[in-house]
C-alpha cells in the first residue's frame, strides 16, 4: 500500500489527496487575503500575498518532497522484504536438507546396528 494512502490526516483524508487539495486551499486563502486586505484599518501591514502564497508554495514543495523519500523508502523496504522471505525459504529448504540427511545416517547406523547384533547372535548360537 503506498505511504500518501497510509498517512491518514484529519477526516480521513490520505496524504495525497490532501496534496491535492493544496492549490485549492491556496486560492481559497489568497481569496481571503485579498477580502482582508481591502478593509482600510487592516491594510496598513505590509504582508504582501506574494509572500504568503511563497511561504505555502515552500511547504507544498517540501511535503512532496518528503511523500516522494516516504515512498522510495516504502519501496525499498518492500524489496528487502521480498528478499528476507526468498533467503528464508532457502534456508529452510537447506534445513529440512540436513534433516533428511540426519535421518537417513540414524537409519543407517540403527540398520548396522541390527545387523551387527544379529550377525553376533548368529555367532554365539553356533
Amino acid at each position: 500500500m503506498p505511504v500518501g494512502e497510509q498517512i491518514v490526516g484529519d477526516g480521513g483524508m490520505n496524504l495525497t489527496s490532501s496534496l491535492e487539495l493544496t492549490s485549492s486551499l491556496i486560492n481559497q486563502l489568497q481569496r481571503a487575503f485579498f477580502e482582508l486586505k481591502s478593509y482600510e484599518d487592516v491594510s496598513n501591514d505590509d504582508i504582501r500575498w506574494e509572500d504568503v502564497e511563497g511561504h505555502f508554495r515552500c511547504l507544498e514543495s517540501e511535503l512532496k518532497k518528503k511523500l516522494e523519500e516516504l515512498e522510495a523508502k516504502e519501496r525499498l523496504v518492500t524489496e528487502k522484504e521480498s528478499l528476507i522471505a526468498e533467503r528464508e525459504t532457502a534456508v529452510a529448504a537447506k534445513e529440512q536438507d540436513l534433516l533428511d540427511g540426519v535421518q537417513e545416517l540414524k537409519d543407517a547406523a540403527v540398520a548396522a546396528i541390527m545387523e551387527a547384533r544379529a550377525a553376533h547372535k548368529a555367532l554365539l548360537r553356533h
